[in-house]
């Protein structure tokens, strides 16, 4: 054997042994699983002067006891921030809501959702605010997102604090229901929302 064949020889050996042992990394589901990027189901930044419609307010026709605005003067970026206020005491709970659609090019079991939000707080004591959220499949509602009634509790801090929080999808969820609920508070608790985003991940 010539010296240039040998020297050949020795390299395809050592580049099939590197070859054999990266490639089950490189095959590996997990790792194929890992690359897959989350759906962006919803992004609202509340920027817009009429951002605020898309969420509704559940009290009685006539009930004046809370409001929701959009505020140009309190935000975590942007140029304003979703704020929904409590106008009178209230013994009971006032909320708003807003539905997101599930991406239907994620299927099956497996599925992730992750809620990212940035909220203060003014005017009342901790553990009255909680955002939730309410899975609906084809007929109907399923139930609240890992079973939890309060999904995300909002400290009563007067700055601007991030949120995070993810759960296991149910199979049949097709659509969402998001929710912001106060309960028993007096006038004037405030309670902010800004840079609101919602993924669906896959398992």
């Amino acid at each position: 054997m010539t010296t240039n064949s040998y020297e050949r020889s020795v390299c395809i050996a050592v580049a099939t042994a590197i070859f054999a042992a990266f490639a089950p990394l490189a095959i590996s589901p997990a790792c194929r699983a890992a690359e897959q990027p989350a759906t962006l189901l919803a992004k609202m930044t509340f920027d817009a002067p009429d951002d605020s419609r898309a969420w509704t307010e559940e009290k009685k026709q006539g009930d004046a006891s809370s409001e929701i605005s959009i505020d140009p003067g309190n935000r975590h970026s942007g140029a304003s921030a979703l704020k929904f206020r409590i106008t009178a005491d209230i013994a009971g709970e006032r909320d708003i809501f807003t539905g997101v659609k599930l991406s239907d090019k994620i299927t099956g079991p497996g599925r992730h959702l992750r809620v990212r939000l940035f909220s203060r707080t003014a005017g009342g004591p901790s553990g009255d605010v909680s955002f939730r959220i309410l899975e609906r499949g084809p007929s109907g509602v399923i139930g609240w997102l890992g079973n939890k009634a309060d999904f995300i509790k909002i400290d009563a801090v007067d700055k601007w604090i991030a949120y995070e929080a993810q759960d296991n999808l149910s199979e049949n969820t097709t659509g969402l229901t998001l929710e912001l609920a106060i309960s028993h508070a007096n006038a004037n608790r405030t309670v902010w929302i800004d840079d609101l985003s919602v993924e669906e991940i896959p398992g």
